[in-house]
């Protein structure tokens, strides 16, 4: 599942995902500083500088709604989040 970042935006802000499989996250960065794709409950932090993608393969998870935030200062706060539900 590819998420991509801006300033003040994760798109898209809600991605649906099977359960029972492996989770590739890919965050390709299309701001103008380096952000941050984070997963507190699955212990991730992927980091992209601009104009860049990184991406990291989980292993399955219960089924649920995960939130994603961006942890550079203020992003989280101004809204840079979404949602990984697995169903």
């Amino acid at each position: 599942m590819e998420f991509k970042a801006t300033e003040l935006s994760f798109a898209p802000d809600t991605a649906e995902v099977p359960i029972g499989r492996p989770i590739r996250l890919v965050l390709a960065n299309d701001g103008q500083i380096e952000h941050d794709l984070t997963v507190d409950v699955l212990s991730v932090k992927i980091v992209a500088a601009a104009g860049t993608s990184a991406e990291v393969t989980v292993d399955p998870i219960a089924p649920g709604t995960y939130e994603i935030y961006c942890a550079v200062p203020g992003h989280r706060d101004a809204g840079v989040t979404a949602s990984l539900v697995v169903k």
